[in-house]
């Protein structure tokens, strides 16, 4: 009795054990293989992360897209501009363009200019010099050069100039020299007329050294358009 017993007890025990280790094996096994899983669930990106990341890398190509647009319309708008301005200003003073008018200060008379080139132009003047005592006839006429980059405005243009020409005074203090105009003529878009501000020095050594000064204010009419 004691014997079945014992082997009754021996063969439960083993039996337990079995199962037990049994048991234990399959849990691990399924941990084993759980792992994987759990790995790969927190490596791959959801459908939102990954719309977030496209969405991302497509604004900023686009950014970057968009950047040598910019930098193109840019450069396309200065272009244009200067194109606009230079065309303005060949059309303004084309070769043969004439202008007629008066000029007040010294001399006061009638003031005219012929144009060249788009930048250089010829102009004389006829008038009388009031200043001092003496009444004398001044006749000049001078080489010019204009700078139309300088100063530039909204309408119209606005050339700086500066040439070299020669004066002719006759009356009771005639003489006779070169003469250095410097000024600003302002030209309307329209073309009709300009108005210019010049200062001119003059060095005349005829009969005798003398150093004199010209200023005038003036306005000339456009012809022959």
């Amino acid at each position: 009795m004691p014997s079945k017993l014992m082997k009754t007890l021996f063969i439960s025990l083993t039996t337990v054990g079995m199962l037990s280790v049994y048991g234990l094996s399959l849990s691990w096994a399924g941990g084993g293989q759980t792992l994987p899983v759990k790995q790969s669930e927190e490596q791959t990106p959801t459908q939102s992360q990954l719309q977030v990341v496209q969405s991302t890398s497509s604004s900023s190509q686009m950014q970057l897209a968009q950047q040598p647009r910019r930098q193109a319309v840019t450069k396309d708008q200065d272009s244009t501009s200067k194109s606009y301005y230079q065309t303005m200003k060949e059309s303004i003073t084309e070769p043969g363009k004439f202008e007629l008018g008066v000029i007040g200060g010294d001399p006061l008379g009638v003031s005219a200019k012929l144009w060249l080139t788009p930048t250089r132009a010829i102009d004389a003047g006829v008038g009388w010099t009031l200043i001092g005592d003496d009444t004398n006839l001044q006749l000049h006429a001078d080489y010019l050069f204009h700078n139309f980059d300088l100063v530039k405005v909204d309408k119209g243009s606005l050339p700086v100039y500066s040439g070299l020409g020669t004066r002719f005074r006759f009356g009771e203090d005639s003489r006779f020299g070169i003469r250095v105009p410097i000024g600003a003529q302002y030209i309307t878009a329209s073309r009709t007329f300009s108005l210019f501000l010049e200062v001119a020095p003059i060095i005349s050594f005829i009969p005798e050294a003398e150093v004199d000064l010209n200023v005038g204010l003036g306005i000339r009419f456009f012809f022959f358009e």
